[in-house]
């Protein structure tokens, strides 16, 4: 079977490295020229996909497109010992709430820009995403470094720093030393499943999503009750791990607040089809990005509950 990676109109650097690297295998690339598949590509029983969000929601259901995510809510679920902030996955509307500066993102897409933000009055208004919309809420904290590494099948086949000090500083793998240990770090956090008693996530009170901190105090809805952010219901499934079999982990070095000394923490989790390779190994990183855009039929079975809800799109 033909096996074809198809790329959106605006190929970015790590389209072209993959498109390159694509060709390395034997596969075709095709660059797609709109938002509208030519059809020769619909069904295509050897499509993959590397693309950002809004196009892959375009295309996926016409190219009969598996998208492998992460759960929204699974950063959440990390014990503090991974994260070494309090994490809640929560809605807008509770976080618009918080009176205290905070981190928020939205988890799965690009609806809002993901920053620190002075307090709840900050973000979006109800004129520009609804109130259910959902989030994570974090700790304002300054990672010393940053590393993307790519996940497939439990095992990390590629890592790129990516930042210093909270500024964009790409390096490969080989620059770097602590690569190693990100890589290492990495897969603990793939591993870790959801061995959690206590998520921090929609369902829980503002007192137990923050009780994973080492004092068990301080964090976005902190027991100190200023803005907490809580409540509706919890929508990570304990019977699985959180993550796709292929996946980007981005990690980094925090400073612990008691000794100075450098922790390694999980900062957040991607989808491979749509994130940037940096300076990784590009062969390595497509395998990992190949495997989380495939033709649906090829999804394994524990993979299905990771699957990206595509919507149909009429032309």
């Amino acid at each position: 079977m033909e096996r074809v990676l198809i790329l959106p109109p605006r190929v970015t650097e790590t389209g072209l490295a993959y498109a390159d690297a694509a060709r390395r295998r034997g596969m075709r690339v095709e660059t797609v020229h709109g938002w509208r598949l030519p059809e020769h590509l619909v069904g295509h029983p050897g499509a993959h996909l590397y693309a950002g969000p809004l196009f892959a929601d375009a295309v996926g259901a016409e190219l009969g497109i598996g998208l492998l995510e992460p759960d929204p809510d699974w950063l959440a679920r990390l014990p503090w010992e991974l994260t070494r902030r309090v994490v809640v996955f929560t809605t807008l509307a509770r976080a618009r709430e918080l009176d205290r500066p905070a981190f928020v993102k939205p988890p799965d897409d690009k609806s809002f820009p993901a920053r620190v933000y002075p307090s709840g009055a900050a973000l979006p208004g109800l004129d520009v995403l609804d109130g259910d919309t959902p989030v994570l809420v974090s700790d304002v904290v300054e990672f010393q470094a940053e590393f993307r590494c790519f996940v497939a099948a439990g095992e990390v086949r590629a890592v790129s720093r990516y930042a210093v000090g909270g500024e964009l500083d790409v390096a490969p793998a080989g620059a770097d030393p602590r690569s190693a240990d990100a890589a290492a770090f990495a897969g603990l956090a793939f591993a870790s499943g959801l061995a959690v008693a206590r998520p921090a996530c929609l369902g829980t009170t503002a007192a137990a999503a923050t009780a994973g901190g080492p004092d068990g105090a301080g964090g976005p809805g902190g027991a100190n009750g200023r803005g907490a952010v809580n409540g509706g219901e919890r929508l990570g499934d304990v019977g699985r791990s959180g993550l796709p079999s292929a996946v980007v982990v981005d990690v980094g070095l925090i400073a612990d607040p008691g000794s100075g000394r450098p922790e390694w923490a999980v900062i957040e989790a991607n989808a491979a089809w749509a994130s940037g390779h940096y300076a990784a190994d590009a062969d390595a990183a497509l395998d990992v990005a190949l495997r989380s855009a495939m033709p649906r039929a090829e999804i394994a079975p524990a993979d299905v509950p990771y699957l990206r809800n595509l919507p149909t799109v009429v032309r």
